[in-house]
């Protein structure tokens, strides 16, 4: 007969306070600071992290007259927590500004959403009034997080399931740099003026230069100084500063070509296989707010290979 006692897991409470104290602490590294963050006092802030190092049997800080640091337990249990309590500080917040009311969860890249869906998001919210949305960044595969979430967008080659995988545009990648280097004092007008610059990539986008250079036929400039910036966003923002050249790719461009942030110098445009999906639960295919946003964001996505198309195509 099994046994009718409850497993820890069941029934073991986890202080969740002690937590988010040692998240501030482990943050700023003070307890003074901590205190100020949380409006407690720091006496109050020291017996959350004895209770918690208590309750783990494992010390999280190390303790000196003037400073505190984390231990390499610490350090590690930090990482581990930080992304699932800003997960449950924005779900909180998401419930308390809907009132209950039944919101779309939204997951996508971090680059996607900081670059082209949050910038039209507006256009949305003022379509479709009666729709809250909560958007989150995510870089994990869909299989993964597919269950948490109504809509995930996820970038690659096929769809994961015909009937609720939307593919949202064709793609292709291509240099970008700020519209003043084009004429500086070292113009840049064609490939091999590359090698008078940084070229600028990211972990988070490939194909990368050695792609768009073997797909434009262009030679590998030797002795080219690489820099990388993860995720897209921060890249991009360098770009715009004139800090090098970069490559991105279609919808990723959109939204700063737009504003005259970013130019093409030259092509060509090297289409490519991955592009970004948009995928939804099938047994969500009847929630309007579901299919508001999804064909929302399917028309902004052929909106964007539009307008970005008749600026590139003269190269």
């Amino acid at each position: 007969m099994p046994s009718s006692r409850a497993t820890p897991e069941l029934t073991e409470f986890v202080p969740l306070n002690g937590l988010r104290v040692f998240s501030v602490v482990g943050r700023l590294l003070s307890f003074s600071g901590a205190a100020r963050e949380l409006h407690v006092t720091p006496s109050a802030v020291s017996h959350q992290i004895k209770a918690l190092e208590s309750y783990l049997g494992v010390r999280l800080l190390r303790r000196s007259r003037n400073t505190i640091a984390l231990t390499q337990p610490g350090r590690r249990y930090l990482a581990q927590i930080s992304e699932n309590l800003m997960q449950l500080t924005h779900a909180t917040k998401a419930l308390r500004a809907t009132k209950g009311q039944e919101i779309l969860k939204v997951a996508a890249p971090s680059s996607l959403l900081g670059l082209w869906l949050i910038p039209r998001i507006q256009r949305f919210m003022a379509a479709s009034p009666a729709t809250g949305l909560a958007l989150t960044a995510v870089n994990s595969p869909p299989a993964v997080i597919q269950n948490q979430f109504d809509v995930v967008f996820w970038y690659g080659e096929d769809s994961t399931a015909e009937s609720s995988s939307h593919r949202l545009c064709e793609n292709e990648i291509f240099p970008i740099c700020s519209p003043s280097l084009v004429h500086g004092a070292t113009p840049l007008r064609q490939p091999s003026d590359l090698r008078h610059f940084t070229l600028f990539d990211s972990t988070d986008d490939r194909p990368g230069w050695h792609d768009w250079f073997k797909g434009a036929h262009v030679p590998e400039i030797d002795g080219t100084r690489y820099m990388n910036f993860t995720p897209k966003m921060f890249m991009q923002q360098a770009v715009s500063a004139g800090l090098g050249i970069g490559l991105t790719r279609t919808l990723l461009a959109a939204e700063p070509f737009a504003r005259g942030e970013l130019v093409c110098p030259f092509g060509p445009t090297v289409p490519i296989r991955s592009t970004y999906h948009l995928l939804h639960a099938s047994n969500y295919a009847q929630r309007k707010d579901l299919i508001l946003f999804r064909d929302w964001v399917l028309a902004e996505a052929k909106t964007s290979r539009r307008q970005l198309a008749e600026r590139l195509g003269s190269l």
